[in-house]
């Protein structure tokens, strides 16, 4: 059959048309997901930036707070000594020739009528210095406030820029003057400096009305026109905190603000990023992913264009190999085999009789011309072949020959339950041949073993990809987790070095070395934490070398009376620790084993009631060795409790009945030491009766070091 001279055109037009429509389509969605990557970006890095702004104003507070609370405190110490002697010379109140300095620059005493009676600081003659015209005295003197925080003033003396803080003084229920601390605006700043609010941004100290005290990048021009932040000044009296997105009536910038009151003192503190410096790596990676996309689509396009010449090139050839069809047809009624061909532009050209047996009723549609994807069509609708399970376009795909293949050999189950081996191979010319063989006998006596074959290999591609995800996950862990030891251990460090050294220069504050104290404790705790996180990381790893050596247990025993016996008094809990007579020596790495044996008394402690008792036995093992014993009668677990508590960071419902929570790493890294030792970690628990938790350290080998794997 001779198809009309322009058959290829009609039939390489949807291919054309398809191929345009996927390349828009793809386009698209390259543009689309550029565009919501961006937008996400916006959104994300908005969302970071608002919850930095809200904790450095948080932090900015809490530091304001502290300032003037020390500061009242000392203005009520001088309010309570003038009271007693009004001519009390300031310097000999407590300490207060020691405020000078670090932003307190003036002490000031003035009387009823204004008259500065004693100053400590600022120099200059205090005759006829008065202060009944500044803002803060009149309030004062009808007593419609105890306390006030004037705007900023300059100091008659000298002109320096202050603030006043000012308290009432009475005497016998009269109104008697008032003392003043005068602050430097300008002290605020150094703490301004600590917060990185970018180069536009800003850190205000404002009153209630809005009038900024101090700021950064403080200006006389500012002090002097009394500028306020319209941002506080519109609050509400009843809002502490919040976050608003607005232009600076200041300077025009426009910024994200996050605010808060101050405790206890009628301020507030904001702190405010400039909303271009926080969108600008935002713009730059949008710039990027905008010529990616770019790119791309211009890429896309070329190959579209060249995908389209190639097709024309094809059908351009379709006349040249229908005319070898004749020349052909004679030679492949003769083989025994079905025999198909299909031309370099994938188009069906001939089968011999064998074949068209094959194709079962499919053999009176397939006609010469017909595409080969027609053609799979063609096969799949006539149901001839047994393709249980798999969708038209999964088994269409796999009897395609990919441009790159040069052959493929497979079998193919036909409906009626027959087997054929399929042979496909491209010629030289890009053309496709097809040999199909009758291996039905052959396949029936294979299928069962195939079978198998199949399941095994099915099962052993699972494994290794396990393992593999498994490898990827611990080096992962490995990484991070050292990288976090190195970035953790450092400012910890120096937080316990530093929390050791507070009570040597505060010994007589109690409670500045109270808090020293819990400052040190939670941080050898934490210290603890990433050390536990590191010996699990490394045994996970194979990375963590143990040196067994012999361990005399008294010595081991003395280390956990001496590390222990302190935790237990403050949990009133008796601790007893034992060796039996008969005790070996431990063949085992000696910070490990007391690691062990000290995580299982300070789990045992914590699950014991007050008055409960808590037990270490140390004793030679049956099977050779030592076995180290661990018994409380504590709160006790279930079966499925146990299991959970053995993997890291399980807790059992016994966990949140105590006061004291840990980390869930204690079990889990316990039993990894013990089995890097050879040994074993055996629990037996009840609730309500306890926990006993036992360890078996082997008896000593002849290797003298160890590596976990």
């Amino acid at each position: 059959m001779q198809p009309p001279a322009d058959s290829h055109d009609s039939e390489g037009a949807p291919v054309r048309g398809g191929a345009r429509l996927l390349t828009a389509v793809a386009v698209a969605v390259v543009w689309l997901g550029t565009l919501a990557f961006i937008e996400f970006d916006r959104r994300t890095t908005m969302s970071v930036a608002r919850s930095t702004g809200e904790n450095l104003a948080r932090v900015f507070a809490e530091q304001t707070a502290r300032s003037f609370d020390g500061l009242d405190r000392a203005l009520r110490s001088l309010v309570n000594a003038l009271v007693q002697d009004p001519d009390t010379d300031l310097r000999r109140v407590g300490r207060a020739g020691e405020m000078l300095g670090d932003g307190l620059i003036i002490l000031t005493h003035a009387d009823a009528n204004g008259d500065v009676r004693n100053r400590l600081g600022g120099g200059g003659p205090i005759e006829g210095l008065s202060v009944r015209d500044r803002s803060f005295f009149e309030p004062l003197a009808k007593g419609e406030a105890e306390m006030i925080i004037s705007p900023p003033f300059r100091t008659r003396s000298d002109g320096r820029w202050i603030i006043g803080v000012a308290r009432r003084i009475e005497r016998n229920g009269k109104f008697d003057g008032v003392v003043i601390a005068s602050v430097d605006p300008r002290y605020f700043q150094k703490f301004f400096e600590t917060l990185d609010v970018g180069e536009h941004g800003a850190v205000l100290l404002a009153r209630e009305d809005g009038l900024i005290l101090s700021r950064t990048r403080l200006s006389d021009d500012m002090l002097e026109g009394r500028v306020r932040s319209s941002a506080i000044a519109d609050l509400q009296h009843d809002q502490v905190a919040g976050f608003m997105d607005r232009v600076s009536t200041i300077d025009g910038v426009h910024r994200l603000v996050a605010y808060r009151r101050v405790d206890r003192v009628p301020l507030f503190v904001a702190v405010s990023q400039a909303r271009g410096e926080i969108l600008q790596p935002v713009v730059r990676r949008a710039l990027f992913l905008l010529f990616g996309a770019s790119a791309l689509s211009i890429a896309m396009l070329a190959l579209l264009a060249r995908a389209l010449r190639a097709n024309e090139r094809a059908a351009a050839s379709t006349a040249a190999a229908r005319r070898a069809e004749s020349r052909l047809r004679l030679a492949i009624e003769t083989l025994g085999d079905g025999f198909f061909l299909f031309d370099a532009e994938g188009k069906f050209e001939l089968c011999n009789e064998r074949y068209r047996g094959v194709m079962g009723s499919a053999a009176d549609i397939v006609r010469p011309g017909m595409k080969f994807d027609e053609y799979l069509r063609v096969m799949w609708d006539a149901n001839v072949l047994d393709v249980r399970g798999k969708s038209f376009e999964e088994w269409s795909e796999r009897r395609k020959l990919r441009p790159n293949e040069q052959g493929r050999v497979y079998e193919q189950r036909m409906a009626d339950g027959k087997w054929m081996l399929c042979v496909d191979q491209r010629g030289a010319d890009g053309s496709m041949v097809g040999v199909r063989t009758d291996i039905t006998a052959l396949k029936r006596r294979e299928e069962e073993l195939e079978s198998a074959r199949e399941a095994l290999t099915r099962r052993t591609r699972e494994l290794r990809q396990a393992k593999r995800e498994a490898d990827l996950a611990n080096a992962a862990r490995g990484v991070f987790l050292a990288n976090m030891s190195h970035e953790l251990r450092t400012p910890l460090n120096a937080i316990i070095g530093f929390a050791d050294l507070i009570p040597l220069f505060a010994a007589q504050n109690e409670r500045l070395v109270a808090y020293a104290g819990h400052i040190r404790d939670s941080g050898l705790h934490l210290l603890s934490l990433i050390d536990d996180l590191l010996d699990l990381s490394k045994i996970d790893a194979g990375k963590l070398d143990l040196k067994p050596e012999l361990l005399p247990p008294d010595r081991l025993v003395e280390t956990c009376r001496t590390m222990m016996s302190e935790l237990a008094q403050r949990a009133r809990v008796q601790l007893e620790l034992t060796v039996e007579a008969d005790c070996p020596p431990l063949f085992a790495d000696t910070r490990a084993a007391k690691q062990m044996a000290l995580n299982l008394l300070s789990n045992a402690i914590k699950f014991t009631p007050v008055g409960g008792r808590v037990e270490l036995r140390l004793r030679a093992h049956a099977k050779g060795g030592v076995e180290l014993e661990v018994v409380d009668n504590g709160v006790g677990m279930t079966a499925d409790e146990l299991a959970i508590a053995r993997t890291p960071f399980g807790q059992g419902r016994a966990a949140h009945l105590v006061a004291q929570r840990g980390s869930g790493l204690g079990l889990a890294l316990v039993e990894r030491l013990i089995e890097a030792h050879g040994g074993r970690l055996d629990l037996e628990s009840a609730p309500g009766v306890g926990t006993t938790a036992r360890l078996w350290f082997p008896a000593h080998a002849n290797d003298t070091s160890m590596r976990v794997a």
